[in-house]
């Protein structure tokens, strides 16, 4: 696994989810101040996670950083980990399709929005 994260979006994480790049393994929420752990569903963590990133200026208010293990060719996401004002952060798993490459994820969870309109202009 990499020991360096990395910064992205809950946009483009919904990107990499909706266009089948990768699939959400498992997810948790940890209490900060009390380690406590709580298992969560995939289907909801996807849905929150719409819903976040659709919330406008408040869509990227929340770290979202990530970890690449290209042994076991998934990506660790850490959400809500540097806020001091979360006192609960999110740590899923994200499992790449069979035909898919760690480079390709990666060059989508990096786009940052200058790159989504360059793309926008060129076409």
């Amino acid at each position: 696994m990499s020991i360096m994260r990395k910064h992205t979006s809950s946009k483009q994480i919904i990107k990499v989810i909706k266009n089948k790049m990768a699939s959400v393994d498992y997810a948790i929420e940890q209490c900060k101040d009390t380690d406590e752990v709580t298992d969560l569903s995939t289907k909801d963590f996807v849905t929150d996670l719409e819903s976040y990133s659709e919330s406008g200026i408040f869509s990227d208010s929340i770290d979202f950083t990530y970890q690449t293990n290209e042994k076991e060719h998934n990506i660790v996401l850490y959400i809500g980990r540097l806020s001091t004002y979360c006192n609960v952060s999110v740590i899923a798993k994200l499992q790449l399709s069979a035909d898919v490459t760690m480079t390709d994820v990666e060059e989508e969870l990096r786009k940052t929005v200058f790159d989504e309109v360059a793309e926008q202009v060129s076409a």
